[in-house]
This record gives structure tokens, sequence and C-alpha cells, in this order.
């Protein structure tokens, strides 16, 4: 039975906005800035005074969740509003995550294979089933030029379950189990430390488990939603959503 008209979205009513959002755009560049730092500057070198290389990862995470969770929504809508079916959504989302991510990423894994780059093939499980963070929280250490990979083992992980939490869960419950997800990731890391060395090292990799990352995601969640279900209260101009998005890192980050 299809909801009331007066209880779907004016997003679902009047078409859907275009995806592109060129002040995103911005933020991807610093995203890509901060990881370029990390990586190329010096560790003593001046500049390096804060977490760069984390900054730009948490602001992928949460570019990603709001960029993923917006695509769910808008198929929650349409099964609502036109009955396109769960399981073709589902299907949908899932395919077109595949051939945007996996063809160039196993060829990069492939061609580690042949060469044996970084010893790959004594670790290829993990790699061929987007287990690279798990890998380095398990080993504790990292995996030469290959240990960049655990972000999008992440966003793998991530990409399995999210769809389902934003398909099955009601809309009257959406927003309050994104933001338990957001708050039971801060708990999962606070967890995991107590049970640690306390050490910087150790909750370095306790940060790259996909339940530690859920609050970077779901803060990209909340926004998300507030744009498609409530779009006259989340009346943003282009600045404003940059600056949203902006608050959003500095929030996750704080609590690095």
């Amino acid at each position: 039975m299809l909801p009331e008209t007066s209880t779907i979205p004016e997003l679902a009513k009047t078409g859907y906005r275009s995806d592109y959002m060129p002040q995103l755009d911005t933020l991807r560049t610093f995203a890509v800035f901060f990881v370029l730092i990390e990586h190329w500057l010096p560790e003593n070198f001046w500049l390096k005074i804060i977490p760069y290389g984390m900054i730009g990862v948490t602001a992928f995470f949460v570019l990603s969740g709001f960029l993923i969770t917006q695509i769910l929504i808008r198929s929650k809508i349409s099964i609502e509003v036109h009955n396109t079916g769960i399981f073709n959504s589902l299907k949908q989302f899932y395919a077109r995550r595949t051939l945007r991510i996996f063809p160039i990423y196993y060829l990069t894994v492939f061609i580690a294979f042949i060469l044996n780059f970084e010893s790959i093939r004594q670790k290829i499980f993990w790699y061929v089933f987007y287990l690279s963070n798990i890998y380095f929280y398990k080993i504790q250490g990292w995996d030469g030029a290959l240990s960049h990979l655990w972000t999008l083992a992440v966003e793998e992980q991530f990409y399995v379950f999210w769809p389902i939490v934003i398909i099955f869960i009601s809309r009257k419950y959406l927003l309050r189990s994104i933001v338990l997800l957001i708050l039971f990731a801060m708990v999962f890391r606070g967890i995991l430390f107590q049970f640690s060395d306390h050490s910087e090292n150790s909750f370095n990799f306790i940060s790259i488990l996909t339940p530690s990352c859920l609050d970077c995601f779901g803060l990209g969640a909340v926004l998300a939603y507030l744009r498609c279900y409530k779009d006259k209260f989340l009346n943003f101009s282009g600045k404003a959503y940059t600056i949203f998005l902006l608050l959003n890192i500095f929030i996750i980050t704080s609590l690095l």
C-alpha cells in the first residue's frame, strides 16, 4: 500500500535533484591535499602539526556516507512511491558499486600478485576479500605501499550492510538508527582501546576497523537524510552544505 500523498517527501513529488554538487569537489580537493601532505612531507617537517592523513580520510568517509545514503534513500522513496521493488533496488545498487570499484581494484591486486609486490602472495586472501584493514589490525602493522588499501576495505565493508539498514528500517526509525550507529562507533573505539595496551599505535589500528568509522559515515548520512526528507528544514545554499560537512569533519577529527 502506497503512503498518503501528504507523507511523500517533496523530493519524490518534484523529481530528484542532480547528484552532482560542485561544492563537494572542494572538499575532495582538500581531502586529497591533506593525504598528500601526510605521505610526502617528512615526519619532522614544521607543517605537520595535525594528523593531516586522518583528516583527509575522515573527509572522504563523511562524503561517502552522505552520497551513498542519499542514493539509498532515493531508492527507498522510489520503492515507497513507485513500488519498484526492494530487491531490484538492492541489485542495482550493488551492481553499480561493483562496476565502479571492482575492475581497477582487482587489476591492481592482480598485478601486485604477479609481481609479488610487498610479498602479497602470502596474504592474498585479505586483499581479495577487502579485509586488509582487519589484517593490519591483526598484525598491528602496515604493509608498505599496499597499506592505503585499508580505506577501500572499509568502504566495501560499509557498502555490504548499509543498504540493508537504509532500505529495510522504517523511515520513522531511520534517523535515530543512524544516530545510534554514530554513538556505537564511539563506544566501540573506547571499549577496544580499554582492552589494548593504551598506546597511540593501538588506537590508530582500532580506528581503521569499519565499526570505528561508522561515526564518519553516519554524520554524512544524517545530512543525506535531512536533504531527502527535510528539504524545507535544511534549505541550505551551496556554501552552507560545505560548512556543514566541514563541521562534521571537525567534530570527528576532535575525537581522534
